[in-house]
């Protein structure tokens, strides 16, 4: 049996459910949704964090690990090719940099992140899925 917590957001609001597995079923234990809040921007994080700590506190939700959802509309994702060459210590940058030269937006304005496929392609190519969150 396990339990999570899952919260999908949108403008202004969050929806928060508190729930257990256990095999196939999901048993929802509470749910609650926080409105009128201002919208999610890096500067109103860490405020947005403070009012859904305590709302979870007030509604009896202890913590779990989090399941989170964003709308595909803001999710970009691009397969990126790079040299082998390229070290560990590096890899990030040139992902990022990579990224960066193909989306519409600025790069300071998203959230990247990627996974590199472990193995280099037969061409001396190395291959990552990356993901742009707006």
């Amino acid at each position: 049996m396990a339990r999570f917590i899952a919260i999908d957001a949108e403008q202004g609001r969050l929806y928060v459910a508190s729930a257990t597995t256990r095999g196939n079923s999901v048993r929802l234990d509470k749910a609650i949704v926080l409105s009128d809040l201002p919208v999610l921007t890096p500067a109103t994080a860490a405020e947005i964090g403070k009012l859904l700590k305590n709302a979870l506190r007030d509604a009896g939700i202890a913590p779990a690990p989090l399941l989170l959802s964003v709308g595909r509309e803001r999710v970009v994702l691009k397969e990126i090719r790079y040299p082998a060459s390229v070290g560990p210590a590096e890899e990030p940058n040139v992902v990022r940099f990579q990224v960066s030269k193909e989306l519409t937006e600025a790069a300071d304005s998203v959230v990247i992140d990627y996974f590199a496929h472990p193995n280099p392609e037969p061409d001396g190519q190395r291959r990552a899925l990356a993901f742009a969150v707006r």
